[in-house]
Parts: C-alpha cells; sequence; structure tokens
C-alpha cells in the first residue's frame, strides 16, 4: 500500500476498549480513518458509527469484512472470539490489530498466524504497554548491557476490580485476572526477558466476585538464564503511583520503572554519563523521567504505519502467542501443580476455575 493513501480502518467489537483505540486512529486523520464498525449489541454499533464519523455500521462483522473501503480491522471482542474473528479478517485480505490477548489458547493463536502468513497480511497484537518510554529504555539498557547479566525481572500489577459483564465469565475472558489486566505483565516479561522456557504459579481468590482466579503469582525461568516474577492481583486495594511496576536486578545494577518516571543504579551508566545515551532523560542521579505518552496512539498510529509501509510492527503474532503461552504454563502449573515447561503441548483454553 502506498504511503499517501489513507487507510481503511474497521472496529470489531465497537464497546470498551476500542473508544481508546478510535481515539488513536482520530489524532492523525491524514493516515488512518475509521470508515466502519461493528458490534452485535445494535445501538452500540450504532452510537460508535456516528461517534467516530464512520460511514458504516453493522451487527456482524462479516458485512465489514466484505467492504473494498476496508483494508485494516481492529478487533477489540471477548477474548474467547478473538481467534475466529482474526482467522477470517485474514482470509478476507485485511490487515488485524487485535486486542490482549491474542487469544484463549496457544493452538488459535497458531491459527491465527498461519492465517495471516497464509494471506500476507500484518497481525499485531495490541500490547500497549510496550509503547511506555519506561519500557522502551528499560529494555535497551538491558540489551546494551547496562544492568549487567540480568538475574531478576519482575512485573508487577496490583489493584481493586469488581470486573462485571463477558469480563467475569471464564468462558469468554479464557480465565481470570491473568489473562486480562495481567496480560500487560505477561507480554512486558517477554519484551524484556525474551523467550520464557519454565513456569511454576500459584493462583487464589481472594474478593471472591469471580469465579476464577483474581490474584496470581508465576516465577519464570528464561532461556537466557534469568529468573522472572509476575505479579497480577485484582484484590488488593492499592492504587498508588506503583500499582503497576517492572523492575530488573543485574549484576551491573538496577532499574524500577512505573508511570513515566525509571529508577535506575547502574555503574556502567554513572561511569560514562557523557557517553550515555540515556543522560538526556537524567532528571536526578538515580532517576529518568519521560514524557507521558498516549499509548493507544502510539500502538494504533505504529499499526498504520506499518500497513502504509508495508512492513512488520515491532509486535509480530508471535510475540502475543509468547505471552498468552505463559498465561496458559501458568494455569497448567497452578492446576497440576507442577513446574511447566514451554512450549506448551496442551489444546485448547485452560481455564483457572475454583
Amino acid at each position: 500500500m502506498a504511503e499517501s493513501r489513507v487507510v481503511g480502518v474497521g472496529v470489531i467489537g465497537s464497546g470498551g476498549i476500542s473508544h481508546a483505540h478510535a481515539n488513536g486512529y482520530r489524532a492523525f486523520p491524514q493516515k488512518a480513518r475509521i470508515v466502519a464498525c461493528a458490534d452485535i449489541v445494535e445501538s452500540v454499533a450504532a452510537n460508535a458509527a456516528k461517534a467516530w464519523g464512520a460511514g458504516f455500521w453493522a451487527t456482524d462483522y462479516r458485512e465489514l469484512l466484505r467492504r473494498e473501503d476496508v483494508d485494516a480491522v481492529d478487533i477489540c471482542l471477548p477474548h474467547s472470539l478473538h481467534a475466529q474473528a482474526a482467522v477470517e479478517a485474514a482470509e478476507a485480505g485485511k490487515h488485524i490489530l487485535i486486542e490482549k490477548p491474542m487469544a484463549v489458547s496457544v493452538e488459535e493463536c497458531d491459527e491465527m498466524i498461519r492465517a495471516a502468513e497464509k494471506a500476507g497480511v500484518i497481525l499485531m497484537p495490541a500490547h500497549c504497554q510496550v509503547f511506555m518510554p519506561v519500557h522502551q529504555t528499560l529494555r535497551e539498557m538491558m540489551q546494551k548491557g547496562y544492568l549487567g547479566k540480568v538475574a531478576i525481572i519482575k512485573s508487577h500489577m496490583a489493584w481493586w476490580a469488581e470486573v462485571r459483564g463477558w469480563r467475569a465469565a471464564p468462558e469468554q475472558m479464557g480465565g481470570g485476572v491473568l489473562v486480562d489486566s495481567g496480560m500487560h505483565r505477561c507480554y512486558l516479561a517477554h519484551f524484556l526477558g525474551g523467550p520464557v522456557e519454565e513456569v511454576t504459579a500459584m493462583a487464589g481468590n481472594y474478593a471472591g466476585f469471580l469465579k476464577t482466579e483474581d490474584t496470581c503469582l508465576a516465577v519464570l525461568r528464561y532461556a537466557a538464564g534469568a529468573l522472572g516474577l509476575i505479579v497480577s492481583t485484582w484484590a488488593a486495594k492499592n492504587r498508588g503511583p506503583d500499582a503497576e511496576s517492572v523492575e530488573v536486578y543485574g549484576t551491573g545494577g538496577s532499574a524500577v520503572g512505573y508511570g513515566n518516571e525509571l529508577h535506575i543504579y547502574s555503574e556502567k551508566l554513572f561511569s560514562g554519563l557523557a557517553a550515555s545515551p540515556f543522560a538526556q532523560n537524567l532528571a536526578a542521579p538515580t532517576r529518568m523521567a519521560f514524557q507521558g505518552v498516549d499509548i493507544f496512539r502510539a500502538e494504533v498510529e505504529h499499526f498504520v504505519d506499518c500497513v502504509r509501509e508495508g512492513r512488520q510492527p515491532i509486535l509480530r503474532g508471535e510475540d502475543g502467542k509468547a505471552a498468552v503461552e505463559i498465561a496458559v504454563a501458568a494455569y497448567l502449573s497452578v492446576k497440576e501443580g507442577r513446574s511447566v515447561k514451554l512450549p506448551v503441548r496442551e489444546k485448547g483454553p485452560v481455564l483457572l476455575l475454583p
């Protein structure tokens, strides 16, 4: 597709998180515009089309897929519906941005990847927190050796959330907190540390508003040798600035990131500040500060740029699969009381029910 062409986007699932995506597209109308939307609830689809300036709406997303003015789709459906919609979109020749988690099983992820590869379309998981400057800088510091040999990678989220609707239904969610808010922790674990080879997990239900887990801890062993920890809970009365954080500890330093700040100690950085590519962000001797970023806008703009320029995104189907595989391995570990080696061989979703 020529870079000068405006990408026509069809949104599949027009409630909830789709509005954050839509605001992103509307921020750069010279590159993309929402031309169609679909939702099983007629009023939701109609209202979204009116709000977004889309000329077409439907209650069946297949009508959207048949439209020639739709170059790409943005799938914001309940988790259990992701795979079928993505495969059908690929078969219709549409590029795909799909909300996290990519699917509710490793098997479904593979089906989506195969369909996209066969059709020659982009399949990008919507892992929005990858676009936070803190996470991108932390990854670069790790790759350039500023923290030495990495020993521990911890990704943490803890707050109170009484989810309702389809998100409270395990069959539609694919599980509980880990495949929802906790999925951010799974894909950041992969983004920072690379392939995971073993997962050991524990889970519980403390607040009582879910049929499945509202809290999960997963210990990871990375192929590169580091150990990891994923913490995710909806049962904590906590909304402080560190409700979501990432911590990395290595032989040459440490870094803790949350919000728009990265608190660091690095022997290599401090011994050669003038030559460091990170020195300009130092707001204090041990603190880096970054401008806030609309991560949904950054995410969808990156996707649109890749569609326009015919290149692959920084997040591909294999990255979405890796995050899902961590969650599936954690569920298997809890259910079977053992460490789970990756790759996961089990087919189908692995629900964690009491």
